[in-house]
């Protein structure tokens, strides 16, 4: 494991969510040829894949703006994809079968060391904080797994109007921890978006790799979140504490 040279004062961590506190259950391309299937659409995989990827292409960006109304632009995307797909009928009821599963908190499990993890870095005093590149549907999805009463603040994409790396989202979280960028710790599983984005944005970023592979020499690094505290002993010039 690596850590960074230098010594800092940590009173705030914040965590990504989905790859780094759970683990998000759901292949998009799978639901929507199961529920195909179901309803004996008729359509290709091939054709579901390709009208799906021009539907991200089409509706980049708008979802932003359907913040607090996010099933509506589901609604209007999804249709947009049914009728590319030449479906005429129960349109309704195959979004509604869709919603279903995209919608259900049990298709989110969260890592087997997330809740020990948080409890431990509360007890010892940090405050905690998410910054996520997700939906409104993340308030749900922690309060569901109880993860919600960690976190003095949850920031995420849709809200803010822009995704990480963009700096941004990190200062809305800054503000509302009430916490100066040198004193915070951002941990998440994508380089570009949760190290990058941290560190040009003046936090110290842990980078959460879960593949196990090649640590890289610039930044702290751990396979799974057990071994944040290690991380954060290091980074603030303790010694570890024997385990």
């Amino acid at each position: 494991m690596s850590a960074l040279a230098q010594r800092m004062r940590v009173s705030t961590i914040f965590f990504d969510f989905g790859g780094t506190l759970a683990r998000l259950g759901i292949d998009p391309h799978e639901v929507w040829t199961t529920v195909c299937d179901d309803f004996s659409l008729g359509v290709t995989q091939e054709a579901i894949l390709a009208a799906n990827q021009e539907a991200d292409r089409r509706f980049a960006g708008e979802l932003f703006s359907y913040h607090g109304r996010t099933r509506e632009f589901w609604r209007l995307r999804d249709m947009w994809v049914l009728e590319h797909l030449g479906v005429q009928d129960r349109r309704e009821e195959v979004f509604e079968a869709l919603q279903r599963v995209f919608e259900d908190p049990t298709q989110v499990h969260p890592y087997p060391e997330s809740v020990r993890v948080l409890e431990a870095l509360r007890s010892a005093g940090y405050r905690l904080g998410v910054i996520s590149n997700f939906t409104d549907h993340l308030l749900p999805l922690l309060e569901f797994h109880g993860l919600r009463p960690f976190f003095g603040s949850v920031t995420y994409s849709q809200e803010v109007g822009v995704e990480k790396p963009d700096e941004q989202i990190f200062r809305r979280a800054l503000e509302r921890s009430g916490s100066p960028p040198e004193e915070a710790v951002h941990v998440g599983d994508s380089w570009e978006a949760d190290v990058e984005g941290a560190r040009r944005s003046g936090l110290s970023p842990v980078w959460l790799d879960r593949s196990g592979g090649e640590e890289p020499r610039d930044c702290s690094t751990l396979h799974d979140l057990s071994g944040l505290r290690g991380v954060l002993e290091r980074l603030e010039g303790r010694a570890p504490r024997p385990s």
